[in-house]
């Protein structure tokens, strides 16, 4: 797979800061309207359309992980995905290829 994919990533490293000892960064929760507490520091994904992957990438990120991968593994339009935990773990997902 080399032609037609768009790789998205989303993270809260670049665009944020610390306020009284919470980082801040510009992915929000729409419930609180504060940054979204998760897990996930960076979410990667490749899909097709490059308007997929921004919206999943960035549901991912906000779902953590766990969620975020089990997310990635219940859309059809997601080819692969990478999502890193606060420790730096990696944790991949790659769709079988029929």
């Amino acid at each position: 797979r080399c032609t037609g994919e768009s790789v998205v990533t989303s993270g809260t490293y670049e665009r944020c800061f610390q306020k009284n000892g919470v980082l801040m960064h510009h992915i929000l929760d729409p419930q609180t309207g504060f940054p979204v507490v998760t897990d996930a520091v960076g979410a990667t994904i490749v899909c097709e359309k490059s308007i997929d992957a921004e919206g999943f990438s960035t549901t991912a990120l906000a779902l953590g992980v766990e969620g975020g991968l089990a997310f990635c593994k219940a859309q059809p339009e997601i080819i692969s995905a990478i999502l890193i935990d606060v420790r730096g773990n990696v944790r991949t997902y790659e769709a079988e290829v029929s």
